[in-house]
């Protein structure tokens, strides 16, 4: 992950931040459901 992070930095950083926390917060749903605390 950390090559892609350098390979694309201009893609990745201005990327709108609402995207990207959906894509977390689905991450962690998914996370959440798969292991449930």
């Amino acid at each position: 992950m950390s090559s892609f992070a350098k390979a694309r930095p201009i893609v990745l950083f201005p990327a709108p931040i609402g995207p990207i926390r959906k894509i977390f917060r689905t991450l962690t749903m998914l996370i959440f459901n798969y292991i449930p605390l």
